[in-house]
């Protein structure tokens, strides 16, 4: 049966396949957004939610035309070296730039994704401590490390505390967040183990609620450990990625902000049985070095809403609404994620019976 024919709601959504009203999945190259309302916003509206359309890059002189073509979205992407090349100095003439493309865009009528661009640093970030991530090899990212350092974070702070001064954050529909080193919701890239630098061995120079690597002896695919314990690890590992999210969360809300967060993270990843095959091998090399264990990252999110909205059993529930988007979509098979949820105080049998009955 061809894939569009099947819709496969996942309960623990790293393999959800089609959007649905709280948590939309979109494709995005070979990356996937996550929606979320901000804190404090009203649950779910019921039915089928309406797509929006929009475009990566979007260009302000082209907005007009392709708003009245029915490309409602623009990505509006800031820039962190072009916009603060000197620690504390921010360019009068880069947000001139940037607030002639905001009102091309709100001209045109269109809503607003904010990109937070922590992906492109200034020179300087990269002089504070422990400003890059190391591997188990010894290797130095060129990407600044959002995840173990502190002082990054604290810089990063005050670069976000202008953009709101700057521009109202009321100005976006939503906020993309990603790790900040790298433009998805990853460690950097190859493979390796990005936990070795001194803040996240010694655990000094840590941002708030991050601990320091739990086996910092150990080097991933070599024995030493159990599989427990490498379980316990690779938890840890992925847990930066939380800590990261949250952190830009719990900062933006208190600038303000109360529209979307969007996480964007890459469609491919771990599953959790070749993740158990993987740490049997003393975990080599490869795609969970990049973190991508969505089943855990989603899981340990503070933000609970997607838990939430899958055991709302009303008509504005994440059951309700999946199903009336099938149905709008003329899907044939509808698989609900898991059978044993539905016997458990997660989500009732007999609200699916009602449901499809």
């Amino acid at each position: 049966m061809p894939l569009k024919h099947i819709l496969r709601l996942a309960g623990d959504r790293y393999r959800t396949l089609i959007p649905f009203a709280r948590a939309r999945l979109a494709d995005v190259g070979v990356a996937a957004v996550i929606v979320l309302p901000a804190l404090g916003q009203a649950t779910s509206a019921g039915g089928t939610p309406t797509m929006l359309y929009g475009t990566l890059d979007t260009d302000a002189s082209t907005a007009a035309t392709e708003s009245a073509a029915g490309v409602g979205m623009a990505m509006f992407e800031f820039d962190w070296a072009g916009f603060e090349p000197k620690q504390g100095t921010f360019s009068s003439a880069y947000l001139a730039s940037m607030k002639a493309d905001l009102d091309a865009y709100q001209a045109a009528g269109m809503d607003i994704t904010l990109g937070l661009g922590l992906q492109d640093p200034p020179a300087w970030v990269f002089k504070l401590a422990d400003a890059t991530y190391v591997d188990q090899k010894g290797d130095v990212s060129a990407e600044a490390d959002f995840v173990f350092s502190a002082a990054v974070r604290a810089a990063a702070d005050t670069y976000l505390a202008q953009i709101a001064a700057s521009i109202p954050l009321s100005d976006f529909w939503a906020i993309r967040l990603t790790s900040g080193g790298d433009g998805e919701m990853v460690y950097p890239g190859a493979g390796t183990y990005w936990a070795f630098n001194s803040s996240a061995l010694t655990g000094n120079g840590l941002p708030a609620g991050m601990t320091a690597n739990p086996y910092p002896a150990w080097i991933p695919g070599t024995p030493g450990l159990t599989q427990d314990e490498i379980e316990q690890w690779v938890t840890w590992y992925v847990s930066g990625l939380d800590n990261v999210t949250d952190w830009q969360m719990q900062e933006l809300n208190e600038l303000g902000f109360t529209g979307y967060y969007e996480t964007v993270t890459p469609g491919s990843g771990t599953r959790p049985d070749v993740l158990a095959a993987q740490e049997q091998r003393n975990l080599p090399d490869g795609t969970t070095g990049v973190g991508a264990v969505w089943n855990v990252y989603y899981s340990r999110l503070w933000y609970s809403s997607l838990d939430t909205f899958y055991t709302d059993a009303s008509a504005t529930g994440e059951m309700a609404a999946a199903l009336a988007q099938a149905r709008s979509c003329g899907f044939t098979v509808f698989y609900w994620a898991h059978d044993t949820n539905l016997w458990s105080a997660i989500a009732a049998f007999t609200t699916y019976a009602s449901m499809i009955g």
